[in-house]
């Protein structure tokens, strides 16, 4: 309260302050990105493939595999490297309207999941062709969607049509993805 002598406002330090905490949010993505891993999720229709390209991501069989559909009714996720950038992987329950009310719940979870995903692994069975609920998901993603024909190997002179050629059996195309 006593009179203090006036002094110039600090506009340079400011300045630097400012530049300091512009620098420090142009980094803060990238920053959390590496600290906390991308959220990448596989979805598609059940039997597209999903938890074939999960084991081959992971080089294990981590997930099971099968020809019934519904097989995986929740999903299971993975932390991996990917180039130095941790990645949260998910395999995801099958895209459809499932006569079970157990794997019903899955869906909605895995439908939860993707909403949160910075990006989505959307799978079509190159042998069945693409569904208009297929592309309705695509669409909906936007640019967080990765297309992708699985299955090539089964159906061998599908085009790519902008998608991923891949064969999660036999690895081909795998490097592309």
């Amino acid at each position: 309260e006593e009179d203090a002598p006036d002094a110039p406002p600090p506009v340079e330090k400011a300045a630097r302050a400012a530049d300091i905490v512009r620098g420090l949010l142009s980094t803060y993505r990238e920053g959390r990105l590496y600290r906390d891993g991308a959220r990448v999720a596989l979805a598609g229709r059940t039997n597209a493939g999903k938890s074939s390209l999960f084991n081959l991501f992971l080089r294990e069989e981590r997930s099971i595999v099968s020809d019934h559909h519904g097989t995986t009714r929740d999903y299971i996720e993975a932390r991996l490297d990917m180039e130095g950038i941790p990645v949260l992987l998910y395999d995801t329950a099958g895209l459809r309207e499932a006569p079970d009310p157990v794997e019903n719940e899955g869906v909605r979870r895995t439908r939860t999941l993707i909403e949160g995903a910075a990006l989505v692994v959307y799978l079509v069975d190159a042998a069945e062709g693409e569904r208009p609920e297929d592309r309705a998901v695509i669409e909906s993603l936007g640019g967080r969607a990765v297309p992708v024909w699985n299955k090539i190997d089964r159906a061998p002179g599908v085009p790519a049509d902008g998608r991923v050629r891949l064969s999660a059996r036999t690895g081909e195309g795998f490097a592309a993805l």
